[in-house]
């Protein structure tokens, strides 16, 4: 796991997203989310 995932956990949790969907949905969600943005992932 990288540093970004930690980050999304502890939105996950901080917006109770899991009420709604589980983690792993929730990251595809962020990274297509971030990729529409034109954002490219830091490599750490």
């Amino acid at each position: 796991l990288r540093p970004i995932h930690f980050l999304w956990l502890f939105e996950f949790v901080r917006e109770q997203a899991y009420q709604k969907s589980n983690f792993r949905t929730y990251v595809v969600e962020k990274v297509a989310a971030y990729q529409a943005a034109g954002k490219k992932f830091p490599d750490w």
